[in-house]
């Protein structure tokens, strides 16, 4: 409970006034570059007012919330991304009367905010958004998703575990000494080294892929591998950071990593075919 109270503290402190709502959706939005929609010119300036983005060339302005969920809702920002979380951090007890009463509105306007996070929660802009804001803090936004990554961090949940899952997959179809050729071997207690009977050569099960000179943990780096796959148009580096507890530095390696791993020989059908049996479609 303190761990959610102080998750939700940081929420407000974060979007706590109109501004900084609207500039982190901003920053959100137009990520990836910003094009009018109007005349199409690629080049804009951020007005002080409300966040608008004003074309340089037609001088269109944008506001961050137009076409979306949140482009004619009246209960101030700060008050709407507070309840926001309330629902999907408590969805299984909150009710509009929990709404109405800490967030001080009416009735009419806690049953309005309910039902328009709803729709932001299907928004194409304000879905990702949410999405990874609340996995910053914490929140993961459904019992399935919740389930499936309790699994996975269950199923990889040590260096043992995932060294004997990726040597058990890597030699699944038997394994021949990349030494000598010899097709007899035993797998050591150390690490799941796999070692041949004749030359006595050893085979780490991360040799020669994306994952040898890895120096995060594995069930951090699998952990992150999961995340990135699940939620691949919403996972920041911010996110992986605070959720597993590393460097920013650690953050983009293990993201880079990953990528790599996506495309690797060996590591690639291991990850496809582990994430699919959770539920994830790569």
């Amino acid at each position: 409970m303190t761990k959610q109270r102080n998750s939700f503290r940081a929420w407000t402190r974060l979007f706590s006034t109109e501004d900084a709502c609207l500039k982190l959706l901003a920053e959100w939005r137009w990520r990836n570059g910003y094009a009018c929609p109007k005349c199409g010119h690629n080049e804009s300036c951020t007005l002080s007012k409300r966040q608008l983005r004003q074309c340089n060339k037609c001088q269109h302005q944008v506001s961050p919330t137009v076409g979306t969920a949140l482009n004619h809702v009246r209960i101030p920002l700060p008050k709407w991304f507070a309840g926001a979380y309330m629902i999907n951090a408590y969805k299984d007890t909150m009710t509009l009367e929990v709404l109405r009463i800490d967030l001080d509105i009416s009735w009419r306007s806690a049953s309005r905010l309910s039902k328009s996070v709803q729709r932001a929660m299907e928004d194409p802009v304000l879905s990702g958004f949410l999405k990874s804001q609340l996995l910053a803090h914490g929140i993961a936004i459904s019992n399935k998703e919740t389930d499936s990554f309790r699994a996975w961090t269950r199923l990889f949940s040590t260096e043992d575990a995932c060294l004997k899952l990726l040597g058990e997959w890597r030699w699944r179809n038997g394994y021949a000494c990349p030494k000598c050729g010899h097709n007899e071997s035993c797998t050591l207690s150390k690490r799941q080294l796999r070692q041949c009977n004749k030359c006595q050569h050893q085979v780490s099960p991360t040799a020669g892929t994306a994952l040898n000179h890895v120096r995060i943990p594995l069930p951090k780096w699998f952990a992150g591998a999961y995340m990135i796959n699940a939620y691949k148009d919403t996972m920041t580096l911010e996110v992986l950071r605070k959720e597993l507890d590393i460097s920013w530095r650690s953050a983009s390696r293990l993201s880079k990593s990953v990528q790599r791993a996506m495309a690797d020989p060996v590591l690639s059908d291991f990850l496809k075919s582990q994430l699919l049996t959770h539920g994830i479609q790569t």
